[in-house]
């Protein structure tokens, strides 16, 4: 949802076609939903993406969305989640599916 993000530009340079959406037509399951089917969207990948998804986006894609989170979900969530990163001393991602987030995986950095 934003023209100016650095990954856009990087996958530019790769040849990979980008779409921007405004935030009105991410929130529109079936807008998002008719963009997938028609570029045959087989997996979603959210990172940086601070917004909901629509739930029937979430239902059709079941178990080919992740989401890439900067912090330890669900214990370190919001606005709070730099100064527990910090607290922890150590980067740390979670990894999971927007249907399953109970079930997250995490990726830690030392």
């Amino acid at each position: 949802n934003k023209k100016d993000a650095l990954v856009i530009e990087s996958a530019s340079k790769l040849g990979v076609e980008t779409i921007c959406c405004s935030n009105n037509q991410a929130a529109d399951a079936d807008f998002m939903i008719q963009l997938c089917e028609n570029y045959a969207v087989d997996f979603i990948v959210l990172a940086g993406y601070l917004r909901l998804i629509p739930a029937l986006l979430v239902d059709r894609f079941e178990e080919r969305i992740i989401n890439l989170h900067p912090s330890l979900l669900p214990k370190y969530g919001g606005p709070t989640e730099s100064k527990a990163d910090a607290y922890n001393s150590r980067a740390a991602c979670a990894v999971y599916t927007p249907a399953h987030p109970q079930a997250a995986s995490f990726v830690f950095f030392s």
